[in-house]
């Protein structure tokens, strides 16, 4: 009998450990919601993102800031002129080169990476983006299909596969990042959504999407 009451006495131990634990992740969720909600009605009401990010900052801090968004939008104005000039290597199929950035070179790659690069599939002047990156974005599953169902079934696994944009992302990022702009009632955004309608028709079929590229053995490990 021993043995079982010392189980149900380290059991009862665990719970008291575990639920301050719980209590205290519940209310950094509920802090962090309360936060985005108030930086969404600011964004509503006319303020920049980082407008209201910068405000607590040091002038020292914001001229810092400053100067690295500046490097980053040159450096990305390169990249695109390379990519314009068919100077970047095409038909990427891996993760690419993953090596960690630190300080200014971290912060430079995280100004262009916030910003999307060259990744707006709503945009006409954007033909660097194929058809079949566009179609899973918007969430259209018969356009998504007749892709698949027009290449052979050995070469499904690289269509799949096939990076694009400056972000070197696969199909299955393109669903989700189509579905995190396109639905829902996330308030920023809001505009995104609204433009994006008038210029390209929006099928949100994501999910469905999704669970196919699934199915058909999609790399979900891809970074």
């Amino acid at each position: 009998m021993a043995p079982k009451n010392k189980k149900k006495k380290n059991s009862k131990t665990l719970s008291s450990d575990v639920e301050p634990l719980a209590e205290s992740f519940k209310g950094l969720m509920e802090a962090q919601n309360s936060a985005h909600a108030a930086v969404g009605e600011r964004m509503q009401s006319g303020e920049k993102f980082k407008d209201i990010v910068a405000h607590n900052m040091s002038d020292e801090t914001k001229t810092k800031q400053k100067k690295l968004e500046e490097e980053a939008e040159k450096e990305l104005s390169m990249k695109k002129l390379c990519r314009d000039l068919g100077l970047l290597k095409g038909g990427n199929y891996g993760d690419g080169d993953q090596s960690p950035l630190r300080l200014d070179k971290a912060q430079i790659l995280r100004n262009q990476w916030a910003g999307g690069m060259d990744y707006n599939p709503a945009h006409p002047r954007n033909t660097h983006l194929s058809g079949w990156l566009r179609d899973l974005w918007r969430g259209d599953y018969q356009a998504v299909m007749g892709y698949i169902n027009r290449v052979k079934k050995d070469r499904v696994s690289q269509l799949l596969e096939a990076r694009e944009s400056l972000l070197n992302v696969s199909a299955v990022f393109h669903v989700i990042m189509g579905a995190r702009t396109l639905c829902g009632d996330n308030l920023l955004s809001k505009d995104a959504r609204l433009q994006n309608s008038k210029v390209m028709e929006v099928k949100n079929e994501h999910q469905k999407i999704l669970a196919k590229l699934i199915e058909l053995r999609a790399n979900i490990h891809a970074k």
